[in-house]
């Protein structure tokens, strides 16, 4: 809405009274930010090994569902998780120091791995077996607000 003027006029910022739902909102919005990071462990590690992610989105999960899905690989669904939880990889860590984190693309030459390695190669090396990348995938998603219903109906293309 303009006035005569044409300027828009700016609505003066009411702060919301203690006992009002609003109250708080910026402090109870940030504590639900902190929760879109989360850690989880690596499977078969010991002592135990840690990977800290970032939620994933809808485009992130969808993108790698259509681009992978259309290969004949027998373990088109691995891949695609894969590169799903190289996305929201913020990096791995262990027990002796929680906050130095090492991006997944640091671990390629601990892991021997060829130099031109992806993300999504380091997670298939840090998780051993097929069914640990699947069932970390899921726990990622479910983290990322979406239901083992949605993660269904995504595989059987509806």
């Amino acid at each position: 809405m303009t006035n005569t003027s044409g300027t828009t006029p700016s609505v003066p910022s009411i702060p919301a009274a203690d006992s009002s739902p609003l109250a708080g909102l910026r402090a109870r919005r940030e504590a639900a930010r902190a929760e879109l990071t989360f850690d989880l462990p690596v499977p078969l590690y010991d002592p135990p090994l840690y990977m800290r992610f970032r939620a994933v989105t809808h485009e992130q999960i969808t993108g790698h569902s259509k681009r992978l899905g259309k290969t004949k690989a027998l373990d088109k669904d691995v891949s695609i998780n894969a590169a799903v939880l190289a996305d929201a990889a913020v990096g791995v860590f262990d027990d002796s120091d929680p906050e130095e984190i090492i991006p997944l693309l640091d671990l390629v030459e601990t892991l021997q791995m060829p130099e031109k390695s992806t993300a999504g190669d380091v997670i298939r090396e840090l998780l051993l077996r097929d069914g640990d990348i699947i069932a970390m995938g899921a726990k990622v998603s479910e983290r990322s607000g979406y239901s083992l219903e949605d993660l269904e109906e995504r595989e059987r293309g509806n």
